[in-house]
């Protein structure tokens, strides 16, 4: 998961980590909780950026929200579960 620090691509410049002001800020915003539907947690809280980064997401407050370590994983492993369900190569036509 790259959502809490530096990254590196070898895409372009967005690589800066979210500023600590923007960090505390999100927290204060959402309570120092867990914003993950049916999760309160208020401890090993991470943010998290809400549309990726590699797609053109950034570290503006309205694009981070607060979550868990736990939903935190389950959040990136299902955005890579949907990009592999895209990516899968197209059924190739019957042959006639």
């Amino acid at each position: 998961m790259a959502c809490d620090a530096r990254i590196a691509t070898s895409d372009g410049p967005n690589k800066s980590a979210i500023p600590p002001s923007t960090r505390r800020r999100v927290l204060a915003r959402d309570q120092h909780r867990c914003q993950a539907p049916g999760c309160s947690h208020t401890r090993f809280l991470e943010i998290h950026h809400i549309t990726p980064r590699s797609q053109g997401g950034t570290n503006a407050e309205e694009n981070l929200t607060t979550l868990c370590s736990a939903c935190h994983q389950r959040a990136h492993d299902k955005q890579k579960s949907a990009r592999r369900k895209n990516h899968q190569a197209d059924p190739k036509p019957e042959a006639r």
